[in-house]
């Protein structure tokens, strides 16, 4: 899996600079964990409104982790 998909999403939504960049970090530091969920979380506060793909991407992503699917099952109902 190519976590850098995650970067990939807040980039593609326009999240924050600096959730981008904290991302970025997370990743660099292979903390995947923690960037998937600083972009949940950052596309959840921001009220952003993703696509379908980003969300079956999301999803994905998160249950290859092994995540907590309350982490993303709350983007879905922005669509």
């Amino acid at each position: 899996m190519d976590f850098n998909r995650i970067l990939v999403i807040a980039k593609r939504n326009n999240l924050p600079h600096n959730d981008i960049e904290t991302i970025r970090e997370y990743l660099e530091h292979r903390e995947w964990g923690i960037a998937f969920e600083q972009l949940c979380s950052a596309i959840e506060d921001e009220e952003i409104v993703i696509t379908e793909d980003d969300y079956a991407l999301i999803e994905e992503i998160g249950n290859i982790m092994n995540m907590d699917k309350k982490l993303w099952r709350c983007l879905k109902h922005k669509k």
